[in-house]
């Protein structure tokens, strides 16, 4: 289904990292990460193709907002994971789609199928980036 989507996971806790890795390799995307940290995935973001990401909002060494600002300034759509309500997102990230935590198999999948909606299921780069 999301053959050969390169997808960036920010998540600090290690099981819910896994799971989000399963879900999305089963539906044959390319996991990039998961990272734990800010600099971890700005790092990643600099030097990989990313097409979307799933970014938790409160990481190991603090929130992912200046990472959802790089991406923001790469166009690359992302969703927010998070336990807290939505009023902890900022006004500048309204927006974006949020899933919350404890999260199902569905509702990882339908967001990431809606992060990327011209996805060519034949496997080739993004419509949208050509």
């Amino acid at each position: 289904m999301l053959s050969d989507c390169h997808i960036l996971v920010v998540e600090n806790e290690a099981p819910i990292a896994l799971e989000l890795v399963t879900i999305l390799e089963d539906q044959d995307a390319k996991v990039v990460g998961p990272v734990r940290t800010v600099i971890e995935a700005l790092r990643l973001l600099a030097t990989t193709p990313i097409d979307c990401a799933l970014l938790d909002i409160k990481l190991i060494d603090e929130n992912a907002f200046a990472v959802a600002y790089a991406l923001s300034n790469r166009h690359v759509p992302f969703a927010f994971l998070t336990a807290y309500d939505d009023n902890v997102v900022p006004f500048r990230y309204g927006g974006r789609p949020t899933i919350h935590k404890p999260f199902t198999v569905v509702s990882i999948v339908q967001a990431v199928i809606a992060l990327v909606p011209l996805w060519d299921p034949a496997g080739s780069e993004p419509l949208s980036r050509i």
